[in-house]
């Protein structure tokens, strides 16, 4: 550990601090770019999954109706 009263020493760890320091920001624009490298195919991915949710609950309402349609001979619910 650097004693504060060596010029020397001091200085030692002034520059293993901005070493430290410029390690992690290059590291943190390494994740940077990935996540936005990453971006676009979560993007994908959730869009795949509204489309899904979306399809089923289609699905969903498409057997309510016949549901209803069997229920009542076939007759299809009239609005007033």
């Amino acid at each position: 550990m650097c004693r504060s009263d060596h010029l020397l020493c001091l200085t030692a760890c002034c520059v293993s601090i901005l070493r430290v320091r410029r390690r992690r920001g290059a590291e943190l624009l390494i994740v940077i770019g990935i996540v936005a490298l990453l971006f676009p195919v979560i993007q994908n991915a959730r869009e795949g999954g509204w489309r899904t949710r979306c399809l089923a609950q289609m699905h969903q309402l498409g057997q309510s109706v016949l549901a209803y349609l069997a229920d009542f001979n076939e007759t299809y619910l009239v609005a007033a």
